[in-house]
Formats: C-alpha cells, sequence, structure tokens
C-alpha cells in the first residue's frame, strides 16, 4: 500500500471530504465496531455514458491500495485503487440526505455530470 499522506502530496491529489461527510464516517464508525477498524474505500462503482459512478465503503486496504490520511479527518483513512485515485483527484465527498436519497456524494469536477452513489434511496411520494 502506498502512503500518500507525505510532505510530497499536494492538495489537488486529495479526495476532500466535508464536515458533513466527516460527520457521517464518525457516526458509522461509533455505531459499528467492525467499522471503526477499517478504512473508507472511495471506488469506481462503473462506468455509464456521462462518466464514471462513484461509491463510498469501509473496507480492508487491499495489496496495491493507496493510503490518503489527513489531519482534518480526525482520525479515519482512505483507501483507493490507483484508478480510481486517478480519476477522482480534486473530488469532493459530501453527505446528502434529501430528495434524492440518503448517503455519500461525490462531485468530480474532472467530469461533466455529476454521478455518485448512495446507501439509501428515498422513496417518492405516492
Amino acid at each position: 500500500m502506498s502512503d500518500l499522506a507525505g510532505p510530497g502530496a499536494s492538495q489537488e491529489e486529495v479526495v476532500v471530504f466535508t464536515a458533513r461527510a466527516m460527520d457521517a464516517v464518525h457516526r458509522y464508525q461509533n455505531e459499528k465496531e467492525e467499522w471503526a477498524k477499517l478504512p473508507v474505500r472511495v471506488y469506481i462503482a462503473g462506468k455509464i455514458c456521462s462518466g464514471f459512478t462513484y461509491g463510498v465503503s469501509f473496507d480492508a486496504a487491499a495489496d496495491g491500495d493507496l493510503k490518503l490520511a489527513r489531519p482534518e479527518w480526525k482520525g479515519f483513512e482512505v483507501v483507493m485503487d490507483q484508478d480510481t485515485y486517478e480519476y477522482v483527484q480534486g473530488s469532493t465527498v459530501d453527505w446528502v440526505d434529501d430528495e434524492r436519497g440518503t448517503g455519500f456524494l461525490i462531485d468530480n469536477p474532472r467530469q461533466k455530470k455529476f454521478r455518485g452513489k448512495f446507501f439509501n434511496r428515498k422513496q417518492p411520494p405516492a
């Protein structure tokens, strides 16, 4: 696993977590003991016509994963494979709970349209 938290890592290389996303990570880690021991994985979940879809989960680091750790994340690390890292540099991870659903939302300014993956989808009103 490569550590990208060293002095040579620039802000453009970091996936930024909003305060809401950091709160959600900490909340989930406090609720589930097994998640407290795991890093947060950011990954490419799929590809559609307008670009990639992304996901966020708690998952053990695998051989070849890149590791990001920042003081502002207050105790959690982020892991991703090299391919994901190349595509999500400069992206922002947020937590949303609105008409679109509830979950982590990844905004990639390098991609024309937003694509993200939610934990739960809200059902439209009947």
